[in-house]
């Protein structure tokens, strides 16, 4: 084909190019690395759960939107068990951490606490907001008083206190914006002539500039707060809590912020320790497959300078390290290194056999560089597959993991003969074939020529029996699956959700439409009546612990102010006495109603505290919310779900999504491309059956292990496909070569084994204990990712010695006669 020529002239002034001038090539290879790693400093983490999206996402959009208006919906909880909670030595435990925290933590918006606990009281005509713990109670009889009033009081139910009153929670909130500074404030209204400033034409002007788009909004809320410090955050209030850890008292600290920073300390912990791992390892296996020190060196060096040139290029370009891209050196240490071991073992053949150095390089070379760069390419495909994934944590993970795969190629068809050329190689006594591995290719040829039915009939029904597995599999995202269950925030959570009701909050942003549109008793009571459908939401595993708005601050201070009397909590009648009792609450504290509502009193905000569950169970509580606001308000009203459960229910939207436009990128290029490197479709399609059979298989054995389909295992098969393929194309290449020189299909078969086999065997080696690795990986998903892609490679490696020659036996043949078939 013309492209197979093009591509062949290309690759063939490349090799005399390296070879002509090693140094000028080598000088190149370390001048770009050097230029990368110097980038490396600049690195950054990203372990939110919001990064999973792109910025302008909905969800992501809807929820900065929330932020900036009312503050950070993620809240840290501090809970507190013990047997007598309300005793003396625990109320100033309680006090003593609250304070400690306030303190001590930064970047803090509240903390609230049976401490501060709000208790809202009348004299008169005005409305008074008290501590429930101020003062200190002194006496039995003022600890009791304290108890009654907590456990009597719904507001505080599930929300401060359990309802046993056993568990108690701190509620720290940590800001979304920091406050602007001095300094910007003070150049803003900065002016000699305050007596010609014109309030009204600056207001203007700056609200036309803030439509425009002008205005940052850095600069009048501050800079965001960012996700190392919300770690710091995490990081601080988890060690003072340890503090009060006593006999008799159990501390539990939870609350999406602590689950992101377990998150992160956990993944960067793994990925130091799993990639010195991967170097020892792969370092080993190329001792024990060359025997020689170039044999090693040669393949480390590749794939060290394209580990830290790929991390340099992101870390150049700004990109966070996230929760998925934390496989990604590993990954590329594993996989890179294949392309190395072909060449080097044709070369060290050649060369041992005492064939002149150049010439041995410039063989080994023609006869691997357009396998090596097919296989690279298909690698790559598998991996670009989630490229135009909707979830950017993904579609990065496949950007640059495809983009180290190129940079492993170019540097295995530069750096590795380049030095080659540049160094002296003392030459071996060339070694006896390994007699089990003679043994393992003829078992493998004799298998396949004499019994080639039997061999695709056993794959076939092996496969057709996956795909009624396949076809079960279930979709997930549930990160606090990926911890182990004994791990301390997975307790924490634990313990918060089967005390206090549960450990994560939503936020539902409910406009009025109309400023002022909160004063209207009509739409206060539409909250009412939305809250009490939220109150008594049991569905599906979902089930509502507490909800907390306007309508139950304005209910209670309509009740103070009527004498306490029972008959008085509710909505008041008229527009003008709810705008009198919220006058009243906001000259008794500002601070009540501002995470509430928006400076029109025209938005407001609903919190609802649930149980975390996989996100699979809150789809249906965010449809079945939808139907219910649009039944209770109707359409002129927006009401908007916002918070982490939206933002996880997209996250599971696009993986479901991402599964199948991947997997059909993935199967449809690789293709495409074996179809263009064997010069024929025929055997560009004979060449997917081996590697499609196991990756049905493994897919089936998810079903049987109850793995489902998440963020980490919807890369198996994408990535299987290139990285399995790899031992296909150059069995199938070499094969069709040798059929088509001796026109004998066993004997090309047994020649296709007898040299690619044996790198085809240390290549899948090197993958399946590179990638079993994760095996010891404290997180459930990486775990699974591991030994599903290690037996998927497993089962493709037994499928290229057994499948496909199978298959060419009975598919591969064009003019010799098939004379085994009338034996």
């Amino acid at each position: 084909m013309a492209i197979n020529k093009i591509l062949t002239r290309w690759l063939e002034a490349w090799t005399e190019g390296v070879i002509a001038h090693p140094k000028g090539a080598l000088a190149s290879v370390l001048l770009v690395s050097l230029l990368s790693i110097s980038q490396i400093w600049h690195i950054q983490f990203d372990t939110s759960l919001e990064g999973f999206l792109e910025p302008d996402d909905p969800a992501i959009v809807e929820l900065i939107a929330a932020r900036k208006e009312f503050g950070h919906g993620e809240i840290i909880l501090v809970t507190l068990q013990a047997d007598n909670l309300f005793q003396a030595q625990h109320l100033r435990a309680i006090q003593q951490l609250h304070q400690q925290i306030e303190a001590q933590v930064p970047w803090l918006d509240t903390v609230t606490s049976l401490l501060n606990a709000r208790q809202l009281e009348a004299e008169g005509d005005t409305l008074l907001i008290e501590d429930l713990l101020d003062p200190f109670p002194a006496t039995a009889a003022e600890l009791e008083q304290v108890k009654v009033e907590a456990l009597n009081n719904p507001l505080y139910k599930n929300l401060i206190v359990s309802a046993d009153g056993n568990f108690t929670t701190i509620a720290v909130k940590p800001l979304s914006y920091l406050a602007p500074t001095k300094q910007a404030q003070d150049d803003h209204f900065a002016t000699d002539d305050f007596d010609n400033f014109d309030a009204e034409a600056e207001g203007q002007l700056f609200a036309e500039a803030d439509d425009a788009g002008d205005i940052d909004d850095s600069t009048h809320l501050g800079a965001r707060v960012t996700e190392s410090q919300l770690n710091i955050i995490s990081q601080q209030v988890t060690a003072i809590a340890a503090q009060f850890q006593d006999q008799g008292r159990q501390i539990y600290v939870g609350g999406m912020p602590i689950i992101t920073h377990a998150l992160t300390n956990t993944m960067i912990g793994e990925m130091l320790t799993f990639m010195p791992l991967a170097i020892v390892t792969i370092a080993l296996m190329m001792a024990l497959l060359f025997r020689r020190r170039h044999g090693v060196l040669l393949p480390m060096l590749t794939v060290a300078l394209t580990l830290l040139t790929t991390v340099g290029l992101i870390s150049a370009v700004g990109v966070p390290l996230q929760t998925t891209m934390m496989i990604l050196p590993s990954f590329l240490l594993t996989v890179s290194v294949g392309a190395s071991v072909h060449l080097l073992t044709l070369f060290f053949r050649a060369y041992d056999a005492g064939t002149e150095k150049i010439q041995a390089l410039r063989e080994a070379m023609l006869h691997t560089r357009t396998p090596i760069i097919f296989t690279s390419l298909t690698t790559a495909v598998g991996l670009l597959s989630f490229a135009g994934s909707p979830m950017i944590a993904l579609a990065r993970l496949g950007l640059f993991s495809g983009i180290g795969i190129g940079i492993a190629l170019i540097y295995t068809l530069t750096l590795v003969p380049a030095l080659i050329c540049l160094q002296h190689l003392p030459r071996k006594q060339r070694a006896q074939p390994n007699p089990t591995i003679s043994k393992l290719v003829h078992g493998a040829t004799n298998l396949s020529s004499r019994h080639p039915f039997a061999m695709v009939i056993v794959s076939f029904m092996l496969a057709g029996t996956a795909v009624t597995g396949v076809q079960q599999l279930q979709f997930s995202h549930n990160p606090m699956h990926w911890m182990s269950p004994d791990a301390p925030i997975n307790q924490a959570v634990y313990a918060i959700d089967n005390n206090m009701g549960g450990s994560i909050s939503v936020d539902i942003i409910i406009d009025s439409g109309i400023s002022d549109g909160i004063y209207q008793p009509r739409f206060l009571e539409q909250i009412d009546d939305f809250t009490r459908w939220l109150h008594n939401y049991d569905k599906g595993g979902v089930q509502v612990a507490k909800v907390y708005g306007i309508n139950d601050i304005i209910k209670e201070a309509h009740k103070v102010l009527n004498n306490n009397q029972d008959a008085y909590y509710a909505i008041p009648d008229t527009a003008a006495l709810v705008a009198n009792e919220l006058f009243l609450l906001h000259n008794a504290g500002p601070d009540e109603l501002e995470p509430m509502l928006d400076n029109d009193n025209r938005v407001t905000r609903l919190s609802v505290v649930m149980p975390w569950l996989d996100t699979l169970h809150y789809k249906p509580f965010i449809k079945d919310l939808a139907a219910q606001s649009e039944v209770i308000f109707g359409p002129q009203i927006k009401v908007t779900l916002t918070g982490m459960v939206p933002v996880m229910g997209t996250t599971l939207d696009h993986v479901i999504s991402t599964t199948a436009q991947s997997y059909l990128i993935a199967f449809s290029l690789v293709s495409l491309m074996l179809i263009v490197l064997l010069g024929s479709l025929r055997y560009g399609i004979l060449a997917m059956i081996p590697n499609l059979s196991p990756i049905l298989i493994t897919m089936g054995l998810m079903f049987l292990l109850d793995i489902p389909l998440d963020m980490f295992t919807i890369l198996v098969a994408s990535i299987a496909i290139g990285i399995a393929v790899d031992d296909t194309v150059h069995f199938m290449y070499h094969c069709k070569h040798n059929y088509q020189r001796c026109g004998d299909m066993p004997m090309a078969i047994f020649g296709a084994l007898d040299t690619s086999g044996r790198a085809m065997l240390t290549t899948s080696a090197i993958l399946i204990i590179g990638f079993s690795m994760f095996l010891w990986s404290d997180l459930n998903n990486l775990f699974n990712f591991g030994m599903l892609i290690g037996t998927t490679v497993l089962l493709a490696l037994i499928a290229d010695f057994l499948l496909a020659p199978a298959l060419m036996m009975l598919f591969g043949r064009s003019n010799e006669r098939r004379r085994w078939l009338r034996k």
